[in-house]
């Protein structure tokens, strides 16, 4: 009885401060602008933290599909999920309905053609049951809703309006007047449009890398393009298509699979039932005669490209030395000595962990599609009344898998900060408030969007000579990069400690 009475008053003091800072003018304490995965895991968890008493809403032009009618062909867009992201999923009730549909990889294998650089990371190495798990888009939106529906928490959905304009108070500390969204309809049976506005304590942009929250508060962005294009399709790595009811193969391959090719690098990723998913970074030209293709003709490139093993032999051409060139001259010195430290390396890489050919790819099983990449974040997070969250903050190269682990994080970061205002009698709106969120994500999305970046830019040079003027795959500054990018992913490969705190650090455990 005794513990009852205390869960019953903690949760009448949560309700009394919530309700005092209440304007009854005011149409919403929270407006999320589209319901994607970030979006929606945001408002369930701010749902569950507040006990359902924040009144919420959010635009979202897409249908959301009902876990029910999921097709039983997995869905093209799929993520990496980490131990710390899948957490964060269980905290919010979506996890268990993702559960079955979501793939464990146990093993990842990195590797170059290029050259012999080898990278493997193993989950029993790390003294964990698995390195993460790949799931899909849709099951893990669907998932999220299904969870806010059982949880009995109510959810505002906008679904036939978009946002034209937005008005935010200027930066005061005390300014505690409401955030003013203007909504056009975008139904096209209405012969003249309607328009309304909507008010709110906040607004969260959780609305992409092309967010139209971050550029209607006259928001910008740093960073750059990569030129490139990131090809992404679903594949089988079977000789028949299985069933719905054939689970015969659902274990059979737990390894993620990446190779850094001379034009960037290509991921298998396992799914349930042997499927797999791939993501194909490379230049647009390529990108553009890839999805040209018919499925046999690129069904034979992609396995031309996944299965191509490392280039031991590459450690020859730095004993030559004999054109008239200042590095070739430098590599003719030391050409012997080189070969002898890779080799060596290359040795104890074969003792701990040797490579792997990946598995041949069967079936090209849904159509190719491709987006671009870039590095871009926000310069502010936040604003009066404003919060950007995900893409809409900051967009990350595909290459490490990192994107919607750092966006639920974000998440989970400005709902708890929500949360501690709230516990406190604070108007969360209000730029010191969300200041205390801007500050924490802003320094841990950019260290691992540099670090993925970094990585990015040791192969960048080997991609077609787009690294530096006049570079080729064949240039003297080509292969001395290729040749200390190598020596070091077979270093980090032979020092199991060092890679293992490196992985557990990516999956958040650190």
């Amino acid at each position: 009885m005794q513990s009852s009475w205390r869960k019953l008053s903690r949760k009448s003091i949560s309700i009394n401060r919530f309700q005092s800072l209440s304007t009854s003018s005011w149409d919403y304490d929270v407006i999320v602008n589209c319901g994607g995965v970030v979006g929606a895991a945001f408002a369930a968890d701010l749902l569950n933290r507040t006990k359902g008493q924040c009144k919420i809403a959010i635009i979202e032009p897409q249908k959301i599909k009902d876990l029910k009618t999921t097709k039983s062909l997995p869905d093209v867009r799929v993520y990496a999920m980490a131990p710390q992201s899948i957490a964060f999923l269980k905290t919010i009730g979506a996890w268990e309905h993702i559960n079955e549909r979501s793939h464990p990889y146990t093993n990842m294998q990195i590797w170059e053609s290029n050259g012999p650089g080898l990278v493997k990371f193993r989950a029993d190495k790390m003294n964990v049951d698995e390195l993460g798990r790949i799931c899909e888009d849709a099951t893990i939106q669907s998932a999220i809703y299904c969870a806010i529906k059982q949880s009995g928490h109510q959810v505002d959905f906008i679904q036939s309006e978009g946002i034209v304009d937005i008005l935010i108070p200027e930066a005061n500390s005390f300014n505690h007047e409401p955030v003013k969204v203007s909504l056009l309809s975008t139904s096209k049976t209405e012969t003249a449009p309607k328009s309304r506005q909507i008010t709110a304590r906040l607004l969260v942009g959780a609305d992409g890398a092309q967010s139209t929250v971050r550029r209607l508060t006259g928001g910008s962005t740093w960073g750059w393009n990569y030129g490139v294009e990131g090809v992404v399709a679903t594949v089988s790595i079977r000789d028949t298509l299985p069933t719905e009811s054939d689970s015969a193969l659902a274990n059979y391959n737990n390894t993620a699979w990446q190779n850094y090719l001379s034009t960037g690098p290509l991921a298998l990723l396992p799914l349930w039932d042997g499927y797999a998913s791939i993501v194909w970074s490379v230049p647009v030209p390529l990108a553009k005669k890839l999805k040209s293709l018919n499925d046999s003709e690129f069904l034979q490139e992609l396995n031309k490209a996944l299965r191509a093993i490392p280039q031991t032999d590459k450690w020859s051409s730095f004993e030559g030395g004999s054109e008239n060139n200042g590095l070739h001259k430098l590599f003719g010195v030391f050409g012997r000595e080189l070969k002898a430290v890779a080799d060596t390396a290359m040795a104890a890489a074969q003792l701990s962990d040797s490579y792997v050919c990946p598995p041949e790819v069967k079936h090209v099983c849904s159509p190719r599609m491709s987006f671009p990449l870039s590095f871009q974040q926000a310069k502010r997070y936040v604003q009066p009344r404003v919060a950007l969250i995900g893409d809409a903050a900051h967009s990350i190269h595909p290459q490490a898998g990192q994107g919607l682990n750092l966006g639920l994080a974000d998440a989970a970061c400005l709902s708890t900060t929500i949360d501690q205002a709230l516990l406190t009698g604070q108007d969360f709106g209000l730029l010191p408030v969300l200041d205390k969120f801007a500050k924490e994500r802003y320094v841990k999305n950019l260290l691992m969007m540099s670090a993925v970046d970094t990585i990015n830019s040791v192969f960048k040079d080997e991609i077609g000579g787009l690294g530096c003027e006049g570079s080729s795959p064949n240039s003297p500054l080509s292969k001395g990069k290729q040749l200390v990018r190598s020596l070091g992913m077979l270093g980090v490969h032979s020092l199991g400690p060092i890679k293992h705190e490196m992985a557990k650090y990516a999956m958040g455990l650190k």
